[in-house]
């Protein structure tokens, strides 16, 4: 294992950086698919609806429902819950980079190898 591919595996900061890019790329299909949704439901609320055969005293009521259902709530109520799950997390990362920043710093190991044997041979 070269000594780049050794500190890549270990670097956090490299990780978080990759997990945030997933996620960022997940965000991006969540916002599209609202936007899809929405557009749906705009084309759903031009629908006309009452020439459906169904029976009832309250029909337009059950329409209505369904349609706001339908069109609207339930579809972007789910993807509105992932999109703020995705920032959520972003933001987790942004905190937990900001902290490894501070607290480890990522080092050569040839570097250090070089260090610690330089000192070695002076002393």
């Amino acid at each position: 294992m070269t000594e780049e591919v050794f500190g890549r595996a270990f670097s956090i900061l490299e990780l978080v950086e990759a997990q945030r890019l997933e996620i960022e790329i997940l965000l991006v299909a969540a916002e599209d698919q609202l936007e899809e949704t929405r557009l749906r439901g705009e084309m759903l609320e031009r629908a006309d609806l009452s020439q459906l055969p169904v029976e009832g005293t309250d029909l337009d009521a059950v329409l209505a429902m369904a349609r706001d259902l339908a069109t609207g709530v339930a579809p972007r109520l789910a993807v509105s819950a992932s999109s703020l799950r995705y920032r959520a997390y972003l933001g987790y990362l942004d905190e937990l980079t900001g902290m490894y920043s501070r607290e480890l710093r990522v080092v050569s190991i040839q570097g250090f190898r070089q260090a610690v044997l330089g000192r070695g041979d002076s002393a």
